[in-house]
């Protein structure tokens, strides 16, 4: 593996050299500022020009994470080709040794079973389906829809989530934090893409000073929406990046991957985030992952201060429904829920309403058991 060296004024002009010299598929490794080290005297070392300096590689191949978006489908499908509708007309065999006996007609029972079979606790489910069957009359307790609405309106209370900002007190400076691999890097440019969309100029600030390619990664996309993308590689670096960003509508840092039992790096974070004092803090969780490692980094992440949770990885959640009593006791408010690693996949902002809704639908693993 042959890796160069490049030092420049600007990543900008490193990066042109990188490309003119190694070709446009050249891997960028690593990023760092420099002191420049051509000044003989020491009082003009102190005050000497800070260059970059830019580790790069023709023959290391670095994966970017965010392919070209793939074309919209077809509008007309052929009806083999599309989803069936799942409709439970049979009660599963449920995961509670004993019925509930508060489940006494057709409706409430079809829909005390789907609970289970998606994942929901088999108390709670038993009381939010009681507590629902008090808001209906008689009538009404018979019929299967009415009293999914009736159920759904229940549930959905005991969830916190922020309610959506209008354009005018949209946020200048977001940070996303979380544990690794937990997708902030996509959350990022998913913010980043929606506010491009309404024409707000974005600016890009990257932490990640661990991940191979992850400096390449956000070049390539920065590039894509016409951001400005600043690397930096300590807190004290941080209010200098945020001045020459200080004309974009939105600035969105990206912060490395924390592991829940490196406490040392926690304090490393909180004084990147102290230097750049975000109007907004994202947590981000995988929702894919189970809701007691959720707790976990919510109380992990307790000394950062996050403003809220950003749910991913919606698409891949088993059983989404064993994450209520997690998101009903947190005292962080759903910010916004994602699925996908494409840069155009939707990037919902969250409601009560559409979570309780996402919780009582079968995931695919689950409707063909």
């Amino acid at each position: 593996m042959k890796i160069m060296t490049y030092r420049a004024e600007s990543l900008q002009a490193a990066l042109h050299k990188i490309r003119e010299e190694l070709g446009p598929e050249a891997s960028i490794l690593h990023v760092r500022e420099v002191q420049d080290a051509t000044s003989s005297s020491r009082r003009s070392q102190q005050h000497a020009a800070k260059l970059v300096e830019v580790d790069a590689s023709s023959d290391v191949h670095v994966e970017s994470h965010f392919p070209e978006a793939e074309p919209n489908p077809p509008l007309e499908v052929e009806a083999s080709k599309l989803p069936h509708r799942i409709t439970l007309h049979t009660i599963p065999e449920t995961r509670s040794d004993k019925p509930s006996p508060q489940i006494v007609n057709s409706a409430a029972t079809r829909l005390h079973a789907e609970m289970l079979q998606v994942g929901f606790d088999p108390e709670l489910a038993s009381d939010a389906i009681q507590q629902s069957l008090e808001r209906c009359t008689p009538t009404q307790a018979e019929d299967y829809a009415t009293v999914r609405i009736s159920l759904i309106a229940h549930l959905a209370k005991s969830l916190n989530v922020r309610s959506a900002q209008t354009a005018e007190d949209e946020p200048k400076v977001v940070a996303l934090l979380g544990p690794t691999g937990s997708g902030k890097t996509t959350c990022l440019c998913k913010l980043a893409s929606a506010a491009a969309a309404k024409g707000r100029q974005v600016g890009l600030i990257s932490y990640d000073r661990f991940r191979l390619g992850a400096v390449d990664q956000l070049l390539q996309f920065a590039d894509r929406i016409s951001a400005s993308l600043e690397v930096v590689s300590s807190s004290g670096q941080i209010a200098a990046a945020l001045g020459r960003l200080q004309d974009c509508d939105l600035v969105l840092i990206d912060t490395p991957g924390r592991s829940l039992a490196e406490q040392e790096s926690m304090q490393d974070l909180s004084e990147l985030l102290e230097a750049t004092a975000p109007e907004e803090t994202h947590l981000v969780l995988d929702a894919n992952l189970s809701p007691r490692f959720g707790e976990a980094a919510i109380e992990c992440f307790a000394e950062s201060q996050p403003t809220s949770l950003l749910l991913s990885h919606m698409d891949q959640s088993v059983e989404f429904a064993a994450w209520y009593e997690t998101l009903s006791r947190s005292e962080i408010a759903v910010s916004y829920c994602t699925g996908g690693q494409a840069m155009n996949a939707a990037l919902d902002t969250a409601t009560a309403r559409a979570l309780t809704e996402q919780m009582l639908t079968p995931s695919l693993l689950i409707a063909k058991q």
